[in-house]
């Protein structure tokens, strides 16, 4: 599907939508079609499962500034340990 004309490499939403980049040679009508044909290739390939976490970013540099800098990316990863762990608990049946 990908590979049916005109060809892109990648898929990038904002050069779809300016006709950018992989979709510089297209017209409007022929992106709808690629984007159509790239939406079934992602439904067939969906996991079974996702995360989504949104931050305010203001209010995580408030947080992090009060940090020492050579501590930050603990955090980030101690953050993001809880968050997987209470995942895989929720997701995988005890024995």
């Amino acid at each position: 599907m990908v590979n049916t004309p005109p060809k892109i490499e990648y898929l990038k939403m904002a050069e779809a939508a300016k006709l950018k980049g992989q979709f510089q040679h297209f017209d409007a009508t022929q992106r709808n079609d690629k984007l159509k044909e790239c939406v079934a290739i992602i439904k067939r390939h969906l996991p079974q499962w996702a995360i989504h976490v949104t931050v305010d970013i203001g209010e995580w540099w408030r947080v992090i500034a009060q940090i020492p800098q050579n501590a930050q990316r603990s955090l980030l990863h101690g953050v993001l340990g809880i968050l997987l762990e209470y995942v895989a608990r929720c997701l995988i049946p005890s024995s």
